[in-house]
């Protein structure tokens, strides 16, 4: 209790010693800042805690600063929401959850179609920014309109950092007020270009800061959905517990598959009739000429055959007759 005591005093004597050199109008901001560090090394001196409790002392108080101010600050959450559906409406699907958005207030940051409406394949894929309470709407509207084969969700708690950064900013704020300050009453130019070099890195800061709570802002604001959309020509069917549920299910299955299996030969099968029928009379044309082929040599066979049986009886009649 005694250490902390004396490191509020400590700081108090700090902050009087510089409130006093910025009001006093005839001291340059060279001796200003010597006289304050002259101050705050002899203060220090008497009344600091050891070098290897103070750095403790600060974090552990920065830390209870930043543990309360976060328990008093709303929770700031960034959700992201991520979906894999199933659909054999694929245009109207896609066109009611664009339009179902719209109506929620949010908007399409990201939007992809691919593959081809007549084979039946198309694949597309959502970014959607949603206001944060219309999450749970727009997940009721989907699951209505399709099939959800896959959800996940996670939840970013940030409160701690924004309210961290919210913290610098506001102590870049005070800062850049009494370095403006200083900048009226600086008596020499190179006092004058090192208050302004120190107010322009201050500036910098500020706008980053800012920067990065309008960024946490909006992605607490609006949810993230990555919705992915697939056209299927059958949904995947979810089987009920229990052995005859799944069988049935396990048997439909397998009847789907016959048929789609039937349907895409017959699909194949009418798609290159053009083909076929030209390897058709192709091989028609070589079977064709196969065949006459075969058949005059069968042709010149069975002649030649003939004439060295009609050679062989003549032979043998004038045999008999000599």
């Amino acid at each position: 209790m005694r250490k902390m005591r004396t490191w509020f005093m400590t700081l108090g004597v700090l902050g009087t010693l510089l409130i006093s050199g910025c009001g006093a109008a005839s001291m340059d901001f060279a001796g200003a800042k010597e006289s304050y560090e002259e101050a705050a090394m002899d203060v220090t001196s008497d009344y600091a805690m050891p070098e290897e409790e103070a750095p403790a002392a600060e974090e552990a108080m920065e830390e209870g600063i930043d543990s309360l101010e976060a328990e008093n600050t709303e929770q700031k959450l960034i959700i992201t929401e991520n979906l894999d559906v199933e659909t054999e409406e694929f245009d109207a699907f896609w066109k009611n959850v664009n339009q179902k958005v719209k109506d929620l207030g949010g908007y399409i940051e990201y939007s992809e179609i691919s593959g081809q409406a007549e084979y039946g394949d198309r694949n597309g894929h959502l970014t959607i920014r949603i206001p944060a309470e219309q999450l749970e709407n727009l997940v009721t509207a989907v699951d209505e309109k399709g099939t959800v084969t896959y959800e996940s969700k996670t939840t970013e708690n940030v409160t701690l950092q924004y309210v961290d950064t919210e913290s610098h900013l506001n102590a870049l704020k005070i800062e850049e007020e009494s370095l403006l300050s200083l900048l009226e009453k600086a008596g020499k130019l190179s006092d004058l270009f090192e208050i302004q070099a120190r107010l322009t890195e201050v500036r910098y800061q500020i706008e980053s800061y800012e920067s990065q709570l309008r960024v946490m802002d909006n992605q607490v604001a609006y949810s993230t959905v990555n919705l992915s959309v697939r056209e299927v020509a059958r949904v995947t069917v979810v089987a009920e517990k229990g052995f005859w549920s799944e069988a049935k299910t396990a048997f439909m299955d397998s009847i789907y598959s016959i048929k789609d299996a039937a349907r895409s030969l017959a699909l194949w099968f009418i798609g290159n009739l053009p083909v076929l029928m030209i390897y058709a009379v192709i091989i028609f044309v070589i079977v064709v000429f196969v065949r006459k082929t075969n058949k005059k040599r069968q042709h010149k066979l069975q002649k030649k055959m003939q004439e060295a049986m009609d050679n062989v009886v003549v032979k043998e009649d004038k045999d008999d007759s000599v």
